[in-house]
């Protein structure tokens, strides 16, 4: 059964990044998706239906804007899927967020503690164990709540997107930020910008 959601999933991305995505739109594609889950999602099959995505669509409704970026509908959607709460069940292909050869991305690689978040590896060696404040000026507390449920992990935690985080902020902030070709860095020694890597 996981299968047939994660098609239609796919589905739902195909479809919207051929007509572009609007509130509308969003909406029912969550209203379909929370009846996929409710209806044939395993998560379900002992608990008689407890788990749905409501909550996701309540606060779908409350978006000031018609019009949404292939990110922020992305973003949705994988709300949607991270409250089934099931590591299983994801959007493994998206066809909204294909890269092409004009795609640049953070340069740096990362690495979240309790402490903060460090630069791990970077295009500009001379950042590496530096911990980042900001990112062209949001707050780097403010980027990991943000992508805190952009990865499902079974239970409902948010352990696979913090892992996530650490893993492909090249691709996240990226997609974050539209695709900058520079990236203004704020760490504890200064702010540096940095060229985006293709």
């Amino acid at each position: 059964m996981s299968k047939y959601i994660a098609l239609f999933i796919s589905t739902l991305l195909y479809i919207s990044s051929v007509t572009g995505q609007t509130k509308g739109q969003l909406l029912s594609d969550l209203n379909f998706l929370n009846e996929a889950v409710t209806k044939g999602h395993p998560v379900n099959y002992k608990q008689k239906g407890s788990t749905n995505i409501v909550r996701v669509i309540e606060e779908a409704k409350g978006i000031t804007s018609d019009s949404l970026t292939a990110f922020e509908y992305t973003k949705w959607i994988k709300r949607g899927v991270f409250a089934v709460g099931c590591v299983h069940t994801s959007i493994r292909k998206n066809p909204l967020l294909r890269t092409d050869s004009s795609f640049r991305y953070f340069p740096c690689a990362l690495k979240s503690t309790q402490a903060g978040v460090f630069i791990n590896n970077c295009a500009d060696s001379n950042r590496i164990g530096e911990e980042i404040l900001s990112v062209n000026g949001v707050e780097i507390a403010v980027l990991k709540a943000h992508f805190a449920a952009y990865r499902a992990s079974d239970g409902g935690t948010d352990a696979f997107s913090k892992l996530y985080f650490d893993y492909a902020p090249g691709k996240l902030f990226s997609r974050f930020f539209e695709n900058p070709d520079k990236y203004r860095i704020h760490t504890e020694t200064g702010i540096y910008t940095i060229d985006a890597v293709v």
